[in-house]
């Protein structure tokens, strides 16, 4: 099977960076009528009467320096795409000028390729969307209530500072609609957000004293009663309130840990009832005050406050999961003169040099975006901060691969392994017609660009057989061959109340931001695969149905591909294995003889490779290739692997110094005769039926195969095992 190329950005060592719906677009060569077209479009935007005066004069100088294709990003970015204004917040009448910004896009200092490349990426649009969502449904009096969950502790871009932490940049965007700002943390009390003391003395006495004290007095042992007390302050004083008729914000950080998810003292009750009279009473509705509560997980949350009588609206703050998101992040970290001074590596001196990637700078700042999927924006700046004080502001793409690894490992708490690509379809020995259907799979996940292809992806893959078959091996084929990260699930489920959807949000998160990837389930009969026993107050039912949910999310296709393994495909929940989400089952049965010697020569080859040419030599024929086939009938690809090992071990052992061991067909027969089959090998027949049963095309199976899949559609259910 054959595909069309797509755009793509990248050199062929990487997939490309392909588009999504919510992505910017990628620069695309112009000719004069299309430039006129670009002009005449944004002489449009300009005369919007929505735009700050100010801003009219900087959009015409940053599209007449920076091209056409520059004018074509700020018209993508600005624009509707019936050709409307659509000014971002930042850029409308009344909006303070964004220095940075300014500065940036400006400033001779700063690489031209990256001014360029910021506007033709269509980066000038309001951004980050959760932020930019809140305000505008606040403003539109449409919640006044909201809860943040998700990777609220992330940087967030800000036109007037560039980058900064994410708190931060919501007090600011919140200080411009509102005429007072507070915060409370556990941790630092009550602070208020400004600097001006006129605010501060029109707060009530009693909230004045809060803010200047900064904490709680721990020297009494009532640290809830105290916060009782100060939530019971919050709630009348916004009731009466009458001096900030501009309005009063007030974020409650990381509210879990002030209201459990679980629990039922008197205090905690008090504290939800207070959060939730104050979303639900239609009086505080009506006067310009909201508040926003912040935790990382919805599970840590309690549910009265998730539930919809609760009247808080809900925003997840996605990962960066998107190539684009990143690099936007990315252009400015690495050229010093931007001065994020918000951010770590704001305090570099000079650049980062990048190694292992191919082009030029903005080619190889793509190939850093690409490489960095999965991480949150400080987990990037980790990355840049450990390379710029070890590597001397050099950083090689194999550090950025282990770096990451461990990042998302640790995160993780061990959950997800972020597994290396080492193998191709050439490890796995045999199964020709098998690997050609592989093959298709991989050529469609490279051209995911074009629709038509990106259609006929499976949303995953059901990998079924006896042990030892080169079912995991094909997974990491696939990544190998494409180019694409492997992540392997663990075991998510937890003892305790709560930790099982808390680590599959967080695992789900981790997923939905490393994409393209493909995430390989092993052994799914005994974990995710199945709905758990009852007795757990329907936890294992709701993880399931999440996890479900989340694989047969069809926009996630050619994004994320599930690959799951099993050896026995009767113990997995019928929902799990059904159209949609494992869209394609191909066996992985015991090799034939022309396989098992296409694995001798493939397993011994490698052995022999790894050994050194001078240490081994190898005395096997064709012949002897074929005799040893025939005298493993019956034996799995990891049985003759282990066989090889114990070969070249006893061989290693009579060796002179000196002297290569020396591999012969006698060799291999002395360590079979004294070889005993693994008990469990008299099941693999029975693994066999349970895995054709599963076929659904006959095409995929070899002649000899198709006449016992039909006997077993048509006969009873293999015996069961035990």
């Amino acid at each position: 099977m054959s595909f069309p190329r797509g755009p793509f950005d990248l050199p062929a060592r990487v997939p490309a960076v392909r588009s999504s719906s919510n992505a910017p677009s990628a620069p695309v060569a112009a000719g004069s009528a299309d430039q006129g077209a670009d002009m005449e479009a944004l002489d449009r935007l300009l005369g919007s009467a929505e735009l700050a005066e100010w801003a009219r004069p900087l959009l015409r100088a940053w599209a007449s320096s920076h091209g056409t294709e520059a004018a074509r990003g700020i018209c993508s970015a600005l624009l509707t795409p019936e050709g409307a204004p659509h000014v971002p917040a930042y850029l409308r009448a009344g909006a303070p000028e964004p220095r940075w910004l300014a500065r940036f896009l400006t400033d001779p200092a700063i690489d031209f390729a990256v001014q360029r490349e910021w506007l033709a990426r269509g980066f000038l649009r309001d951004d980050p969307p959760w932020l930019t969502h809140l305000v505008e449904r606040e403003q539109a009096q449409i919640a006044r209530s909201f809860l943040l969950t998700g990777n609220i502790a992330d940087y967030a871009y800000d036109p007037h500072a560039g980058y900064r932490p994410g708190l931060d940049a919501l007090v600011d965007r919140l200080r411009r609609v509102k005429e007072c700002v507070l915060i409370f943390g556990l941790s630092q009390g009550l602070r208020l957000a400004t600097a001006d003391e006129g605010v501060r003395d029109r707060l009530p006495k009693q909230l004045r004293d809060w803010v200047d004290r900064g904490f709680f007095d721990l020297r009494q042992p009532a640290l809830a009663g105290q916060i009782c007390t100060l939530f019971d302050t919050l709630r009348r004083w916004l009731l009466e309130e009458t001096d900030f008729p501009g309005g009063v914000a007030i974020i409650f950080e990381n509210v879990h840990l002030l209201i459990s998810a679980n629990g039922a003292d008197l205090e905690r009750n008090f504290l939800i009832d207070s959060l939730l009279s104050w979303s639900t009473t239609p009086r505080l509705f009506h006067k310009p005050h909201c508040l926003v509560l912040m935790a990382e997980a919805l599970e840590d949350v309690s549910n009265d406050l998730r539930a919809r009588g609760a009247k808080m609206e809900q925003i997840q703050i996605e990962r960066p999961s998107h190539p684009d998101v990143r690099l936007k992040f990315l252009l400015p970290l690495l050229q010093p003169q931007a001065q994020m001074v918000e951010t770590r590596v704001a305090r570099l001196r000079e650049g980062l040099e990048l190694e292992g990637y191919p082009g030029d700078w903005i080619q190889q700042m793509r190939h850093l975006a690409h490489d960095t999927a999965g991480l949150t924006l400080m987990g990037i700046e980790d990355i840049i901060q450990d390379a710029s004080g070890v590597h001397g502001s050099r950083i090689h793409s194999r550090d950025v691969m282990a770096a990451k690894r461990e990042r998302l490992q640790q995160e993780s708490e061990g959950l997800l392994e972020i597994i290396p690509p080492r193998r191709t379809l050439k490890d796995l020995g045999g199964y020709p017609a098998l690997k050609q259907r592989l093959a298709e799979v991989i050529q469609a996940l490279l051209h995911a660009a074009d629709p038509l292809v990106k259609s006929t992806i499976p949303m995953g893959m059901l990998f079924l057989g006896p042990p030892g078959t080169g079912k995991t091996v094909a997974a990491e084929a696939i990544a190998g061959e494409s180019g694409i990260s492997m992540a392997k699930l663990g075991d998510f489920r937890g003892m305790y109340v709560g930790q099982s959807e808390r680590n599959l949000s967080r695992l789900l998160a981790l997923i939905a931001s490393l994409h393209p990837v493909i995430v390989f389930m092993d052994e799914l009969d005994q974990s995710e695969g199945s709905r758990g026993e009852g007795g757990d107050s329907g936890v294992s039912k709701r993880v399931f149905s999440r996890l479900l949910q989340f694989m047969s999310d069809t926009t996630h296709r050619g994004e994320i591909l599930w690959v799951g393994a099993s050896n026995r495909p009767d113990l997995i929940d019928a929902a799990m294995k059904r159209a949609g989400r494992f869209d394609l089952t191909l066996p992985f049965l015991l090799p034939d003889q022309e396989s098992r010697a296409d694995i001798f020569r493939l397993v011994l080859t490698a052995r022999l490779h790894q050994a050194g040419a001078d240490q081994v030599e190898n005395a096997l024929a064709e012949e002897d290739y074929l005799v040893l086939a025939e005298a493993t009938a019956g034996f799995s690809g990891a049985e003759i692997e282990a066989i090889l090992g114990e070969v070249l071990r006893r061989a290693a052992g009579k060796r002179s110094l000196g002297q290569a061991v020396r591999i012969d067909r006698a060799a291999v027969q002395e360590v079979l005769s004294v070889y005993v089959p693994p008990q469990v090998r008299d099941q693999y027949a029975r693994m066999e039926d349970l895995a054709l049963r599963e076929v659904s095309f006959l095409d995929l199976l070899p002649k000899e195969l198709k006449g016992r899949r039909l006997e077993l559609s048509s006969g009873a259910a293999p015996e069961p095992l035990g």
